[in-house]
């Protein structure tokens, strides 16, 4: 995320700033609401808590499946 928002920077410097969305490129002012809508979702994302038990439990799951299938 944060290459996205040094990339922003070079791209929308100040001369770009000053135009309006209609004197940029389209693909300028995509980019510009991808990355808020990016950061949005960061801030969302940042919220959740992944649980993962201590010690991780796949192996013993792995084995006991192909007893589960006959």
């Amino acid at each position: 995320m944060l290459y996205a928002q040094e990339l922003q920077s070079h791209v929308c410097s100040a001369s770009l700033s000053a135009f309006d969305d209609c004197n940029l490129h389209p693909d300028i002012v995509a980019l510009q609401e991808r990355l808020k809508n990016l950061t949005v979702r960061q801030h969302k994302l940042e919220k959740c808590v992944a649980a993962r038990p201590e010690p991780p439990l796949f192996d013993s799951l792995a084995k006991v499946t192909p007893e589960l299938k006959t």
